[in-house]
């Protein structure tokens, strides 16, 4: 008999692996930006570009539509955000609303930098039935953006699309959720932190600093970037290290691309890790595939997969036998 789960505490890979579902599936409305941030290859590099930046055809939409209804309801949240900016697809209100009645997932929500939150888009977001909304504010200055994302917009702007916003959803009855993000690698000095907590609190249902990881694996413009790189001890999925711990999320998110290439990392700007194509295969059958499936067992065996070794994440689940769970996962692949 299985033991029973303390409340609260995150189930591990042993205990949750394999799935036939993804738990959440990251949906690229649009691979292209607006921003030029030092730190991201979106417009940093011109590798694969034409097929990177991409707005995500209605007609492939649509397909990934119905194919997300043969997990009956096993997928928890339907992220429509990748490599770029979700808000120039000119259709990402429609997408959230298709997502929500269609019922194939919990919740929809996705994550922009802001700069197109205007009221026009706002009021259509909050009319789709989008659950969250996440604005990852890059600074706190209109310099500051200037400097960081390469981009002539005013601090204001962003403000006061998310006030506005905040303000609409509010009389929705509180829905969608708007949350304010910032890294702390933006931040001038310890009293920008305080700054953030004092114009943000106010106008969203939640805000938090993190602190940035360098997951753009392989993009050489990283090291001039902002960002402090972690040391290379600290790296999950390098082939000549102890199995300490795993990058958990391709055994549990399924990443498309907004050209509808699938893989394992919606920070994957190569393609380094495409195990399917939404194109020409459906969800279910990329997810449950042998690709798929060799591509984990790959990781739990530290074969070599460059991209994956060169990332900076920090290990998030410890794997006490991951020859037990490698060969789970081959006794049902497909």
């Amino acid at each position: 008999m299985e033991k029973p789960r303390e409340k609260g505490k995150r189930a591990s890979l042993d205990e949750v692996v394999p799935r036939s579902a993804p738990f959440v599936v990251y949906l690229d409305p649009c691979g292209a930006c607006n921003f030029k941030c030092g730190f991201c290859p979106c417009n940093r590099s011109d590798m694969l570009k034409t097929e990177r930046h991409q707005i995500m055809d209605w007609g492939l939409f649509e397909k990934i539509l119905e194919d997300l209804k043969q997990f009956q309801g096993q997928v928890s949240v339907v992220n429509l955000h990748g490599f770029g900016e979700p808000l120039l697809n000119p259709r990402i209100a429609d997408m959230a609303r298709a997502l929500k009645e269609s019922g194939c997932c919990r919740e929809v929500r996705t994550t922009t930098n802001g700069s197109l939150l205007d009221e026009s888009m706002s009021r259509a977001l909050i009319a789709s039935g989008i659950d969250f909304v996440q604005v990852s504010v890059e600074a706190l200055s209109t310099e500051g953006y200037q400097k960081l994302c390469d981009v002539s917009i005013e601090f204001e702007t962003i403000l006061n699309h998310v006030a506005r916003f905040y303000e609409l959803s509010r009389a929705n009855g509180g829905a969608p959720k708007i949350s304010a993000k910032i890294v702390s690698a933006a931040f001038r000095g310890v009293e920008d932190a305080a700054r953030f907590s004092e114009l943000f609190a106010p106008i969203t249902d939640y805000h938090f600093i993190e602190d940035v990881e360098p997951i753009w694996s392989e993009f050489s413009q990283m090291e001039t970037s902002p960002f402090q790189m972690k040391e290379e001890k600290d790296r999950c999925c390098a082939s000549d290290q102890p199995l300490r711990g795993i990058c958990s999320l391709p055994f549990t998110d399924l990443c498309i691309h907004s050209n509808g290439v699938a893989g394992a990392c919606c920070s994957d700007w190569k393609f380094a890790t495409q195990y399917g194509d939404a194109r020409e295969e459906s969800l279910y059958d990329i997810w449950n595939g042998r690709r798929h499936g060799e591509f984990l067992c790959g990781l739990l065996e530290r074969h070599p997969i460059p991209f994956c070794a060169a990332c900076m994440r920090k290990p998030v689940d410890a794997i006490e036998h991951p020859e037990v769970l490698a060969d789970r996962i081959r006794k049902i692949m497909r």
